[in-house]
């Protein structure tokens, strides 16, 4: 068994031993995120199982891991956030729901073996797996957001067909996506006007290509629209560098060499992007609006 299922689930044990006066009692999940599976404590309640389970991940906790009284407070505080918070299964699960707010997801295809087994629905691209997933307004708040990854399933109870599914998913993003350049990127981040950007006029020209949320945003490579919409704003052919799974960036084709442009894609996943937010190690292509692996 895995060194830290078997953690959680004794840790889980231990606490659970002093909730016998709560409404609510915890259980171990695992679930994919992103590029690997996570182990997460999930709050369930006593009495009503339509209520929000909310999952909490170990490192929400590493300062108050082995504090008992400490955990518990924090956990008890998330349960009475959520305790009156309920999903309406049938309305998620619906046809019509599904198809009106599905939206995809990038991860590399080195995580084949896991979405196998736990039976998410995909689709495979380039190097990459297309995945699916709806967001959960009622499980979410100012500071997370929650979603459901949909599996093989639920599509299936739903009468969906991978295909439309795609389809509905493209055009969903094709609503919510942002081109920026990297001067007025590197402003947001630093929390300047644009007029005080660095001066960047030696460099090759960039654009970072994501979504408003800029959640899931290098997504938005799978849409033909939206590269043809880059494709003109760069005035031609261009390379993308998946900087993450949340974004990517532009840049004009022969402006730099292939493998400088790899090294690139190398430090940035290897120094500044968690193992848990990197897509590839590959670079890309878009000329004659098809997407390709250099």
């Amino acid at each position: 068994m895995n060194t830290l299922k078997e953690e959680m689930i004794k840790r889980v044990e231990e606490l659970n031993e002093k909730l016998e006066e709560k409404e609510f009692h915890l259980e171990v999940k695992e679930a994919f995120k992103n590029n690997g599976n996570k182990f997460g404590i999930t709050i369930l309640s006593d009495n009503n199982k339509y209520k929000m389970c909310p999952t909490v991940y170990k490192e929400c906790m590493e300062d108050i891991w082995y504090d008992d009284d400490k955990v518990i407070e924090f956990l008890e505080r998330i349960y009475e956030e959520n305790k009156d918070k309920k999903l309406d299964v049938k309305t998620l699960c619906s046809r019509d729901y599904i198809l009106e707010n599905v939206r995809l997801r990038v991860v590399s295809d080195e995580n084949i073996g896991e979405i196998k087994k736990m039976n998410i629905a995909y689709k495979h691209y380039l190097d990459m797996l297309i995945l699916f997933y709806i967001d959960v307004s009622e499980a979410s708040s100012a500071d997370a957001t929650a979603s459901i990854t949909l599996r093989k399933e639920e599509l299936a109870r739903a009468g969906i067909e991978q295909t439309e599914l795609l389809n509905s998913a493209i055009r969903n993003i094709e609503n919510d996506y942002v081109v920026s350049s990297m001067e007025k990127v590197i402003c947001e981040i630093l929390d300047i006007p644009v007029e005080e950007a660095p001066d960047m006029s030696g460099d090759v020209e960039m654009y970072v290509i994501t979504n408003s949320h800029k959640i899931f945003g290098a997504a938005s490579i799978l849409s033909t629209r939206i590269l043809n919409a880059v494709s003109y704003l760069i005035g031609g052919d261009f390379i993308i560098l998946p900087s993450s799974i949340h974004e990517c960036i532009a840049v004009p084709y022969g402006k730099m060499e292939s493998e400088e442009l790899r090294e690139m894609v190398r430090e940035v996943n290897d120094n500044q992007v968690s193992p848990e937010d990197r897509l590839t190690y590959n670079v890309y292509k878009y000329s004659k609006g098809e997407l390709s692996i250099m």
